[in-house]
Formats: C-alpha cells, sequence, structure tokens
C-alpha cells in the first residue's frame, strides 16, 4: 500500500464527489484527477464502496477536530455549548448546501451504497457527540452554569434536540431559517438547565 497515492485518490475523491455527487463520480473520474489507471485505484481499493467509506471516515474526521477544537477553548460553559451545538448546526448546514456528496449522505439518497453500516455509523456519531457534549455540561455543572441531574441523558436529549436541524428536513428550509430556529431551539434548552 502506497500511503501517499492512497491519500491523493481519497482526496480527488473527495473534491470530485462534493462537485458531482457520489452516484456521479466514477473511477474512471478519479483515476483521471490522480493522472493514474483505474486499475492503480483497485491496487488501494477493492471498490467504490470502500472510497465512500474513506470519505465517510474523512468527513467524521474533520467533524471530531472541530468538536475537540471547540471543546479545547477557555470559555464558559454555555457558550461552549452553543458553539457545539449552533456552531455545528452552522457548519453542517453550509456544507451539506454546498456539497453534492455530504448533501446525497443527508439525504438518504446513498443509503444504498452504505445500509450495512448505517446504523454502527450512526450509534458512532451519537456517541461522539454526547461525549462532547458531556464534557460541556459537566464543567457547566462545576462552575455553576446549569443544573443537572442527570449529566448523560441530558447529553443525548441535546443530541435529538439538534439532530432535527441537520438533515433533510433542514435541506427543505432556507439556511438562515434553521440557523434562527438552532438558535431558539438552544435559546429555550439553556432557559432549562441554567439556575434559577
Amino acid at each position: 500500500m502506497d500511503v501517499n497515492r492512497r491519500n491523493d485518490i481519497i482526496n480527488a475523491f473527495i473534491k470530485l464527489c462534493s462537485r458531482k455527487g457520489l452516484d456521479n463520480t466514477t473511477m474512471q473520474d478519479v483515476a483521471k484527477e490522480v493522472g493514474i489507471s483505474v486499475g492503480t485505484i483497485y491496487l488501494e481499493f477493492r471498490n467504490k464502496d470502500e472510497l465512500i467509506e474513506a470519505f465517510e471516515k474523512n468527513l467524521a474526521q474533520q467533524f471530531e477536530t472541530g468538536m475537540t477544537r471547540i471543546i479545547n477553548q477557555s470559555m464558559p460553559a454555555p457558550q461552549l455549548l452553543h458553539d457545539l451545538l449552533v456552531g455545528n448546526i452552522e457548519t453542517m448546514n453550509r456544507q451539506i448546501r454546498e456539497n453534492q456528496a455530504i448533501k446525497e449522505f443527508m439525504m438518504q439518497d446513498f443509503v444504498k451504497h452504505i445500509n450495512k453500516n448505517i446504523k454502527v455509523r450512526r450509534l458512532e456519531m451519537e456517541s461522539r457527540w454526547t461525549e462532547k457534549i458531556k464534557l460541556i455540561l459537566k464543567q457547566g455543572v462545576e462552575e455553576g452554569s446549569f443544573i443537572i441531574d442527570d449529566i448523560p441523558c441530558t447529553a443525548r436529549m441535546l443530541f435529538f434536540a439538534f439532530g432535527a436541524f441537520a438533515g433533510p428536513i433542514a435541506l427543505e428550509r432556507e439556511y438562515d431559517e434553521v440557523i434562527q430556529d438552532a438558535e431558539s431551539m438552544f435559546a429555550l434548552l439553556l432557559r432549562a438547565i441554567e439556575p434559577k
């Protein structure tokens, strides 16, 4: 396995898919973009599904890096929670509208290619998000910004509350409207966990 060549193939696939979508990007397109033969791609990836999986891992890593960057900032818990929840909704909604491949994932038009692993991936995403939310909630309780009896349950509820802003429903509405509603949801939920 040639790591550089593998990365070049993945990057070309991601670039092409963002413009053309997953379904419309072929192995021939990727080979042409990288300047290699299709056969060389198959030395690194058995099929297009493996490239799609690499795309998903890359996307998940980008969001994980963004969440970690937010968590590591030195600011009060309410601001951290806002940046994690609303900030990521802003980022996701922008990417959904600008990147055809991400839009396909979110609209579930491409589930036929990833169906066997979709439940596992969703559970992994839920776990990553709720772990980050729990860290912020714990900080908020410690600093007196939040009053929460069950941090794990509250983290899951926050995850589910904001999940609606990153799926097919979000694409049916204007970007500004989605973000305004996410801000309103955040304000409502924040009032529920702030000291009275």
